[in-house]
């Protein structure tokens, strides 16, 4: 591991008490205790290096072992296109073809979960609205240049309204988010035989505006731990499943009262804007205000709930992704549609 990814040494207040459940002595939106932190290090600048590609309406980036998928959400032929990520040539430029044919679809977007399986490349679609999740073999797909589906799990009972955010985890468990009781419920459940492996209000508020739920949320693929970063509140939260424990951390000496949000979602502050992971490390894309020009920065945690290095870039790349065979990471620059990469492990 490079020098990038170092442990830094970081004042934790608290961190011995850190790990029982229960709500602090400071007010926390997230429903356990709360723990600032703050480092010893300034953050490092990287310089990124631009990938000669150009692909029009590119919203989101996806690197899956040895391929680069685009994202077009609206682009009037495709939603996702493959490339080689090392030549960077197209592969499959109709990787989900929008229509209403065989293989295509009305709407369709990649999972954050994806699995390398003898030696092949598997990607989890998310169909219509959550009404379906799909397994693609893209090895196999880029190869015959049509969508080799492999699995399929119907979402439909579990989304009568749309109201559901359901995500993939492994073939025999999904999450679920939905709001219940003016609250965010999280639930984790086995799609085959319909058992809820775990169910939690996350919040200690209610509010009747859901978008003040607004967080990335991923959960890593052991099950042994949930991770959201918040849209807008200036802080991570962590579940550790197995023993039911979990905390929030923040740069900031405490987190903002749920009062102290503005109701127009357009004047809100937005922290964190996007996240990505491997089995390792959480990279979290954070917009610090503490600054005279609020910066784009990066918190690079631990699953063990550590912020291990705060990672500042030379563009303001917000869609991120992780290359695990190069240690790189990937971010899009939205207002120019460039992508660019990082050394950072």
């Amino acid at each position: 591991m490079k020098k990038i990814l170092k442990p830094t040494i970081f004042c934790i207040v608290g961190l011995a008490f850190s790990l029982a459940f229960g709500c602090s002595n400071q007010e926390n939106f997230f429903n356990g205790k709360f723990i600032p932190q703050k480092t010893k290090e300034s953050p490092v600048t990287l310089t990124g290096n631009e990938i000669d590609l150009e692909i029009p309406g590119v919203t989101k980036i996806y690197i899956v072992d040895t391929f680069l998928i685009a994202f077009t959400p609206n682009n009037d032929e495709r939603f996702l296109s493959i490339y080689s990520n090392n030549s960077l040539k197209p592969l499959f430029a109709n990787f989900a073809r929008r229509g209403r044919g065989p293989n295509e679809f009305n709407y369709v977007r990649l999972c954050d979960q994806q699995y390398i399986n003898q030696s092949e490349s598997i990607v989890w679609l998310n169909v219509d609205n959550y009404q379906k999740l799909i397994a693609v073999n893209v090895t196999k797909s880029v190869k015959n240049q049509s969508l080799v589906i492999e699995k399929s799990i119907d979402l439909s009972k579990y989304n009568k309204d749309n109201t559901y955010l359901i995500k993939y985890i492994t073939d025999t468990s999904l999450y679920k988010m939905e709001v219940v009781n003016q609250n965010m419920q999280l639930s984790i459940f086995n799609p085959i035989t319909d058992k809820t492996y775990f169910k939690r209000e996350l919040y200690t508020q209610k509010s009747e505006d859901g978008s003040i739920f607004s967080s990335s949320m991923i959960i890593k693929p052991d099950h042994s731990t949930f991770f959201s970063s918040m849209g807008y509140f200036d802080q991570a939260n962590f579940i550790f499943l197995a023993d039911k424990k979990q905390y929030s951390v923040s740069i900031n000496k405490k987190p903002d009262p749920l009062i102290n949000i503005n109701p127009k979602i357009e004047e809100r502050r937005a922290y964190y804007k996007g996240t990505c992971f491997n089995d390792n490390i959480i990279v979290a894309c954070h917009m610090n205000y503490n600054e005279k020009q609020p910066s784009i920065e990066f918190h690079v945690f631990n699953w063990k709930g550590e912020l291990v290095s705060i990672i500042k870039t030379d563009k303001p790349i917000t869609s991120i992704c992780l290359d695990d065979n190069n240690g790189r990471l990937y971010g899009l620059d939205s207002s120019t549609e460039k992508i660019y990469y990082y050394d950072i492990f």
